[in-house]
């Protein structure tokens, strides 16, 4: 996944996070988007737990992502 920070005002950041599935042979199977405003703050005092939470928060898009990819018949 990618991750671009764009400054906002009152001390917040827009995060824009891309999760990309891509197959063994290279080719994207599919990508989960998130975009939130967090306090600049937590990106320095408590990105454990920003992560966490971004991780835990686009886990249904992949897993979905993962079982459309499985049922698609072979080429």
């Amino acid at each position: 996944g990618g991750i671009s920070f764009r400054d906002r005002p009152r001390n917040m950041v827009a995060l824009d996070i891309v999760w990309r599935l891509v197959g063994s042979d290279g080719t994207e199977i599919g990508r989960v988007t998130q975009q939130n405003e967090v306090p600049a703050a937590m990106l320095t005092d408590g990105w454990n737990d920003v992560a966490a939470a971004i991780a835990e928060s686009a886990m249904e898009g992949i897993v979905d992502l993962v079982e459309r990819a499985r049922a698609r018949p072979a080429p």
